[in-house]
């Protein structure tokens, strides 16, 4: 047993008991730690190959992934695998490894990536700490520092221990030198990570949750059957920027429900419906102020209503894919290109054979009628509203109380609660709930800064507490307009959920407990970029009409655009554009002309190009090249001198230099006193077979 061994074992200890201290686990460090000082005398030990080591690495690296998963501490229940599991489980991953480097056979002394390894576990170590507010009891991490000492003691030890056959012209002392040097900025480095990893641990936690639900697939869950409680934030986390929909209407679409839930999970924090749609089929008669749909579009019947004027709302999906169809809570009748629409007990329309990107026109009343209440809420669905977890945290009974008692209406009740929540809280894209704890529960007692999912089933479950009826919602606010498409935009960062409560006077009222920093408002953007989604826009529309009716929604599709076109000039918006595809055109044809007119001239050109190779390529044989930084002229002037100089009895190569001479006068004169016309082409070009016959033996 030598000494190196023995300072890894101190290293696999310290690391261990620094993990074991700062997560509050001890089983897991102590397993490994008991399987280190069974391999630290090196008695038993597993001879591999290079390559057969870096798959055993990859496999272990996959089984952790996988415990991850089993030891998610999410108080959620999502799918996506939590940050606190993670910071745990990767460290512990590293320990292993450097158990394991104990057990595999080595050509000399042990690897010195255990000291790596080492400084891993500890900044994960230091972020552990933090997060469950250890170093803090501990006067400012005392217990962590001196940790992180003891480690660069040790691991210098294990690296001076190691002897190691490597040539070198520096002294082992320089070289120990310099390794201690590293050691300790690496240490440095590790002790200000850690600090950071604790200190942004919210962010590690939003990128992790939205990397596995990417891999997962379908950042789109929040509009499934079923919604966690993170589904709006991964959806506004998965490229924030993204056009998810756009709606075309005179005024601001505002909240446009995809799906609303009345059963919630709390084991899960999921929420849900039952199981009991019912079918909606065409309406085969007109409606006054509707216009007649098309061929294989059908007219719906969402709920009656008043009858009269409409205002519309054209809505077309862009990178949401779902069959909900987004509309807003007033909604009346719906146009889709479908032969059924399914609707579930929340109201929520569901369109399972719509194609991808098909639009959708939906119809809700001018002005609601104020005078004759709803009709009365039916007992089935009022129950589902009112339904409460079995295990409903206490906290949460109590604060509903606290806040609600004395209500004498429904609508003093949902004011209440939206004052409370905005007043009391404050909005993070994430919300840090410790492991155990009733998420619910936890959130109305510390008040910590959360999402719009934990507002929404939080005011929800109050709400139902004081017994008002309610419905869990997610979809999009819709307030930001392009100023050139004249459309309203929703992107994934307008993702939302809220609450809709039931009032016997007004029916369904949509409740917003999310304080104002979270409730989704009007962003701008740049007009290129502005310009930019329009043209997309139309394309998919192009795409999608293209799709459902083929040349028919080509022309319609064309028809479309210069109705929009004329609209625009007669209004004066737009026609920058206009001058701007204008300008262009009449450049293309400007420019084809002028490339006609040159055509003969760039022809003569390259033929021109061709014969003065042709003819450096003979002048060759005098022992001339023409050099690159040469003129022409002065390529001339040389090749007269050099013209001079030939003997006489060199017949050959004087007729040659006298020909080059005048025929390179020839072509200077072509080339560069303008557009060479077809007859000194011609006669440079007939000049050339005198000129070789001339000279040829």
């Amino acid at each position: 047993m030598n000494l190196q061994r023995v300072m890894a074992m101190v290293m696999v200890t310290l690391c261990g008991g620094a993990l074991a201290i700062m997560s509050g686990r001890w089983v897991a460090p102590a397993m490994l730690w008991a399987v280190g000082l069974v391999g630290l005398g090196g008695w038993w030990t597993l001879s591999l190959r290079r390559t057969l080591r870096l798959i055993l690495r990859l496999l272990l690296a996959l089984a952790f992934a996988a415990f991850s998963q089993w030891a998610n501490e999410d108080p959620t229940g999502s799918l996506v695998v939590s940050a606190l599991s993670m910071i745990y489980v990767t460290p512990l991953y590293f320990l292993t490894l450097m158990v394991l480097e104990l057990f595999l056979r080595q050509k000399g002394a042990l690897p010195s990536t255990i000291v790596l390894y080492a400084t891993i576990i500890m900044i994960f170590a230091g972020g552990l700490a933090l997060e469950r507010g250890v170093v803090s009891y501990l006067e400012s991490g005392r217990l962590f520092l001196a940790l992180s000492l003891a480690l660069a003691g040790s691991a210098m030890m294990y690296l001076s221990a190691a002897r190691r056959r490597v040539a070198s012209s520096r002294p082992v002392g320089a070289r120990n030198a310099a390794a201690a040097a590293t050691l300790v900025v690496a240490l440095l480095a590790a002790a200000g990570a850690s600090e950071l990893v604790g200190r942004y641990k919210k962010e590690i936690y939003e990128k992790l949750t939205l990397w596995a639900a990417l891999i997962r697939g379908n950042p789109q869950m929040g509009f499934d059957e079923e919604s966690r409680l993170r589904s709006m934030t991964n959806i506004r986390m998965y490229n924030a920027a993204e056009v998810a929909l756009r709606v075309q209407s005179a005024e601001a679409p505002g909240y446009l429900r995809g799906r609303a839930y009345v059963l919630f999970d709390k084991l899960h924090s999921t929420w849900t419906n039952p199981q009991d749609w019912r079918t909606l089929w065409p309406w085969p008669q007109r409606v006054d102020g509707v216009e007649p749909p098309g061929d294989i579009w059908n007219l719906f019947w969402v709920r009656r209503g008043p009858q009269g004027s409409w205002r519309q709302l054209t809505v077309h999906p862009a990178a949401v894919h779902t069959s909900a169809v987004f509309m807003p809570l007033e909604t009346t009748m719906a146009v889709v290109a479908t032969q059924r629409l399914r609707e579930d007990s929340a109201e929520t329309l569901s369109a399972t054979d719509m194609l991808d990107d098909s639009q959708y026109v939906l119809y809700r009343p001018m002005n609601a009628s104020p005078g004759a209440p709803p009709a009365p809420l039916a007992s089935r669905v009022r129950s589902d509203c009112l339904s409460l977890p079995g295990d409903l945290d206490q906290r949460v009974r109590d604060e509903s109380l606290r806040v609600l008692n004395g209500c004498r209406s429904t609508g003093e009740a949902i004011r209440r609660i939206e004052r409370y929540f905005q007043a009391n809280f404050q909005y993070h894209l994430g919300v840090s709930i410790p492991s155990g704890e009733d998420p619910l529960g936890y959130f109305l007692s510390e008040k910590p800064p959360a999402h719009c999912e934990m507002f929404a089933s939080a005011a929800a479950i109050m709400l139902r507490c004081h017994g008002v009826p309610t419905r869990y919602v997610t979809g999009f606010v819709a307030s930001e307009r392009n100023p050139y498409g004249e459309y309203w935009i929703a992107r994934n960062a307008d993702a939302h959920a809220w609450v809709e409560a039931w009032d016997d006077q007004r029916g369904w009222v949509l409740v917003e407990a999310t304080p104002p920093a979270g409730v989704p408002g009007s962003q701008q953007h740049s007009s290129l970029g502005y310009f930019w989604d329009l043209l997309g826009f139309h394309l998919a529309r192009l795409l999608a009409i293209v799709r459902l009716e083929g040349i028919k929604g080509l022309l319609i599709w064309l028809a479309d655009m210069l109705v929009r076109l004329l609209a625009a000039l007669v209004r004066g918006k737009g026609l920058a554009v206009v001058i701007v595809l204008v300008t262009v055109a009449a450049w293309r044809v400007l420019a084809r002309r002028r490339k006609q007119q040159t055509a003969g001239w760039r022809h003569a050109r390259t033929e021109l190009g061709a014969m003065l190779a042709s003819a450096d390529r003979r002048v060759r044989r005098l022992g001339l090249r023409r050099r690159g930084d040469e003129t022409l002229a002065q390529f001339v002037r040389r090749l007269e001198r050099a013209a001079e100089q030939i003997p006489a009895h060199k017949v050959r190569q004087a007729a040659l230099a006298r020909w080059a001479v005048g025929w390179y006068r020839l072509y200077q004169k072509a080339r560069y006193s303008g557009a060479a016309s077809s007859d000194e082409v011609q006669i440079l070009r007939s000049q050339i077979p005198g000129w070789f016959s001339a000279v040829r033996p």
